[in-house]
């Protein structure tokens, strides 16, 4: 074999020499105006060389991949040397790297479009034994991103195809974003013509062509998953950043028509919609080019996710009475819906080992104080946030909720002498609070000093709390009939103090000083001086200590606008 490639390669050699020196022989001899041959047939005949050298290129091109991938498949190259399961781990961690749609704001920018993702197609292209260890890893596979209304669409659509193919048995992850690139119809030029014949010379409703161009621009229907392999969807989640169309309810149709019972695990929606007053289910319906109910019935739907234990939702949910809210491990509920309170306490009670409940809920007719209903009690719980809940409705949530020996993260918006929320700390093992003021305009802030904290807690965070003294433009309420103590746990691990306002720094270090914290985290904190407000800085720290910091904690830090947030799953609803 290797020496007719010797061969062959000597003769390329010897021909392709040739073949130049007879190129610069005809350029020389056409500059010189050689007679011997007509300029018609010097002309015709390069022509028709131009094309053979076209199809040399394309041959050589051809055996330079061949030789290439010859190469590559070299048991003598490093990582061709690895084993298969191995060269397998390294192809997840490649791909592991790629952003998902999920995890990407938006998804689609035109000034800074996003590529088509490489991996792990790429990694099955390099030679023949990658492509093998690739294709036999049906996991690599099991990923299948989906972006909506963008140049991408069709793409990751066909690409959504090949993956539920390869994956075969393995469970998949099925994200479906629509960043919303194509948030409406371009209006017609009155110069020229137009698809759209407004007979009565009206403007164009600017809704009706968006949502005719969403079904131009994505798919007819939904098939990516293959009838001839009953695919198996372990996480299954639909986030839409503009505007509901009945084209995202096809999409999640199409998924939750082929979720085989007991597989599905992770449900996550969060799409615009919704109101205070209704929350938009996701409900059987006929099948309608204009409907946004899913043509399914009650019982596909809840054979669907009666299996899921992490529900995510926000603007469109399964009915409060579904097995979708049953034996959860992870709930958040988005979009300030509304429940009644029996509603809340049944579906609380399906839950025994709930873990981390996320909501901002708005209970309406909650049980009569009198009423003779226990507390549920939820003995594995060990994160509530109810940052975005309303104070009455925060109130309401957790009169009716009992914790566990668990240490519990608390996330709340509101007034920290509440009486319910002493009760509760009283109740409960709460080692982490973070406490938002209700609002930055409000009226209701109450100084720092009048917190209730639970002995027992370790780390204390405070966002845009003031201290400011009453004032004819801003006063603070006093709550002298109020018989909540003020009390300090000593020596907190961490206390962060994000966007507090103080009325000088003294107030600002005895209330540091009440709390003890080994550690000092700030960010955007401000003081009074001289009718301006002044930043906490490391500078005005240093001032004001003489530079010894451990007057304050043994750790002092402060955040600027670059730095991360500390904690990113603390939701903001601006």
């Amino acid at each position: 074999m290797l020496e007719e490639f010797r061969t062959a390669s000597g003769l390329l050699q010897v021909a392709l020499e040739r073949y130049i020196n007879a190129s610069f022989a005809l350029r020389d001899g056409y500059s010189y105006r050689n007679t011997i041959n007509s300029a018609e047939e010097i002309r015709d005949f390069v022509a028709n060389e131009m094309g053979l050298i076209t199809s040399y290129k394309s041959g050589l091109t051809q055996a330079q991949v061949a030789i290439n991938q010859a190469r590559n498949s070299l048991a003598n190259v490093p990582i061709n040397a690895l084993p298969a399961e191995v060269l397998t781990y390294i192809f997840h961690l490649v791909s592991a790297e790629q952003p998902c749609t999920f995890q990407t704001p938006h998804y689609w920018d035109d000034d800074a479009p996003v590529d088509f993702p490489k991996y792990p197609d790429m990694l099955a292209h390099v030679c023949s034994q990658w492509r093998q260890v690739a294709l036999a890893s049906h996991a690599l596979w099991s990923h299948i991103d989906i972006a909506l209304s963008c140049p991408l669409t069709f793409g990751l659509y066909e690409r959504a195809k090949t993956y539920a193919t390869r994956a075969r048995q393995i469970p998949m992850d099925i994200h479906i974003v629509d960043p919303g690139h194509f948030r409406e119809a371009e209006k017609p030029d009155n110069s020229g013509s137009s698809e759209f014949d407004f007979t009565d010379n009206r403007p164009p409703n600017e809704y009706e062509m968006w949502e005719e161009l969403m079904y131009e621009i994505n798919p007819d229907d939904f098939d990516f998953l293959s009838l001839n392999v009953a695919s198996r969807i372990r996480t299954l989640g639909l986030l839409v950043h503009h505007q509901y169309h009945p084209i995202h309810s096809r999409a999640l149709e199409h998924c939750l028509a082929n979720c085989l019972p007991g597989d599905l695990s992770e449900l996550n929606v969060c799409v615009p919609g919704g109101s205070y007053s209704f929350p938009m289910f996701i409900k059987p319906g006929s099948l309608s080019r204009y409907s946004t109910d899913v043509a399914l019935s009650e019982q596909q739907l809840e054979r669907a996710w009666e299996s899921v234990t992490t529900l995510r939702l926000k603007g469109r949910y399964p009915i409060w009475t579904s097995t979708a809210y049953h034996g959860l491990t992870h709930l958040q509920l988005e979009g300030s819906c509304r429940i009644s309170g029996s509603e809340l306490i049944s579906f609380l009670k399906s839950n025994p080992q709930l873990r981390v409940i996320r909501c901002d809920l708005r209970i309406k007719e909650t049980p009569p104080s009198g009423a003779n209903l226990s507390p549920v009690i939820l003995n594995e719980l060990e994160i509530i946030d109810l940052v975005n809940a309303k104070e009455e409705d925060a109130k309401n949530f957790l009169q009716w909720v009992t914790t566990g020996s668990n240490p519990l993260q608390l996330s709340l918006c509101c007034n920290p002498t509440s009486t319910v929320l002493k009760d509760f700390l009283a109740r409960s093992n709460v080692r982490e609070l973070r406490v938002r003021s209700k609002s930055r305009w409000s009226y209701d802030n109450l100084p720092l000093a009048k917190f209730y904290l639970p002995l027992r807690l370790r780390v204390l965070a405070v966002d845009e709390w003031e201290n400011n003294s009453p004032s004819q433009h801003n006063p603070i309420r006093h709550f002298h009939s109020s018989r909540t103590e003020a009390q300090f746990p000593l020596d907190l691990d961490a206390l962060y103090m994000l966007s507090c306002c103080y009325e000088d720094f003294e107030h600002f270090r005895d209330f540091v000083g009440k709390c003890s914290p080994q550690r000092l985290i700030l960010g955007n904190c401000t003081v009074a001086r001289m009718d301006s407000r002044i930043p906490v800085d490391l500078t005005l720290l240093e001032s004001e200590t003489g530079g010894d910091l451990s007057q304050l904690s043994p750790s002092v830090e402060v955040l600027t606008a670059s730095d991360p947030s500390p904690f990113p799953d603390w939701n903001r609803s601006y």
